[in-house]
């Protein structure tokens, strides 16, 4: 196996997370980690050093495949441009404009001559991009607060690009089908905008590079499970049962849609999963989305093996040899972990985490539910509905219609 993959401490972030909110302790060992220097330039070499400084941080694929993204699904026509697509605006005179390469993202760059955007705190950095919280503002309205990701050099846009794309597939969808941004299990996107250094002093000299916009979440799945596991009984699911069907019934919805549009997720864990609260209720409900599109693809544009993380790996990814590739299969088993994850309070191979070649063999053979700690078996053997679904996802292996059949039938 020659597979290359991102370990965890924590597993890497999407870019949508509040480092003062009350869960986000602990953000030192994340993406979010605010220990990186950012007085550097931002250049192939300078980011490039900062991710050396922990190889661990993001996930990492067999190779960097050519950026080649146009999604092939009837109710969306993406067209590809090669020369690129330059938007014109009189202040862009001053700088080297970055030329979108797909006419389909004109619509969604939000023009500076109508919006203001000033960066606030650092949030974190990835493999390609920087992370930071900023107030948006415009004449309609006064600021609000958003996340922003920031390309890491210029030829990183082109990942911004794919990601930005997808969202814009999947908010389509939302739009065809006539679903609420509520109950839309994704993470709500707001366009592209673009920075320069007069707006962010790592980007280079006279150089204006798009970045994304999100809506700001509160915490990511990886902290409201550190949160919620201290108050559990040692019978008790981590979260909460309820907040556990919850999220269950958010995943295999977030696959029903990806499935639909013929696509992949490709990463999904704990990290992936953010989290905002309900201030409808007394108790502060959270509401799960998922996040970070970096590695999703349409199933026509996904070619070799996907950036993953090997803790919630499908088994198949991890052997190289195998000839599988990235499916709902595939994304089912990483919403098993994720839900084993939320159940026990403890991330799949804990235990390993600090034998890494062991942690790979374990990975490779879907050796997880054998290794459990006793306290994990206690809880899930206290509570047999839900082990069962984990058992059905991880070790059967089973459709992600029997998974939907099981949950409608168990907890709807």
């Amino acid at each position: 196996m020659n597979h290359r993959y991102s370990m965890l401490g924590t597993p890497p972030h999407t870019p949508a997370l509040s480092a003062k909110d009350e869960y986000a302790e602990e953000a030192s060992d994340s993406l979010f980690d605010v220990s990186v220097g950012n007085n550097t330039t931002l250049d192939e070499e300078s980011f490039a050093s900062m991710e050396k400084s922990d190889p661990y941080i993001s996930p990492v694929s067999l190779h960097n495949p050519d950026f080649s993204f146009s999604p092939k699904v009837k109710h969306e026509n993406f067209h590809h441009e090669k020369k690129g697509y330059v938007l014109k605006d009189e202040h862009l005179s001053q700088y080297k404009h970055y030329k979108l390469h797909h006419r389909k993202l004109e619509d969604f760059v939000l023009p500076r001559s109508f919006f203001n955007v000033k960066l606030l705190d650092r949030l974190g950095t990835g493999s390609n991009s920087y992370v930071y919280g900023a107030a948006i503002s415009s004449p309609a309205y006064g600021p609000r607060t958003v996340a922003i990701k920031i390309p890491g050099s210029r030829s990183k846009v082109k990942y911004l690009e794919r990601e930005a794309l997808f969202i814009v597939m999947l908010k389509q969808f939302r739009s065809d089908i006539g679903e609420s941004v509520y109950e839309y299990p994704f993470i709500d996107a707001h366009g592209l905008y673009y920075l320069n250094r007069e707006d962010f002093n790592l980007i280079k000299k006279n150089e204006e590079l798009p970045c994304l916009i999100m809506k700001k979440m509160s915490c990511n799945l990886t902290q409201f499970i550190k949160e919620r596991r201290n108050y559990a009984r040692p019978d008790q699911i981590a979260i909460g049962k309820r907040y556990w069907c919850k999220l269950c019934g958010t995943l295999l919805h977030a696959l029903k849609v990806l499935k639909a549009l013929r696509s992949v997720h490709c990463d999904l864990k704990t990290d992936n999963v953010m989290i905002s609260f309900s201030t409808k209720e007394e108790e502060r409900s959270p509401i799960f989305k998922i996040g970070d599109f970096s590695s999703a693809s349409t199933v026509e544009e996904l070619h070799g093996l996907p950036d993953t993380t090997l803790q919630f790996s499908a088994p198949e990814l991890i052997d190289s040899s195998s000839g599988v590739n990235a499916s709902t299969q595939t994304d089912l088993f990483s919403c098993g972990m994720i839900l084993l994850t939320a159940a026990t309070g403890r991330m799949p191979y804990q235990a390993y985490s600090y034998d890494q070649i062991y942690l790979v063999s374990l990975a490779a053979k879907n050796k997880v539910l054998e290794v459990l700690e006793r306290e994990s078996l206690n809880i899930l053997r206290a509570n047999p509905e839900i082990y069962h679904l984990i058992i059905m996802i991880i070790k059967d292996r089973c459709t992600l219609d029997d998974a939907l059949s099981y949950y409608r039938r168990s907890w709807c």
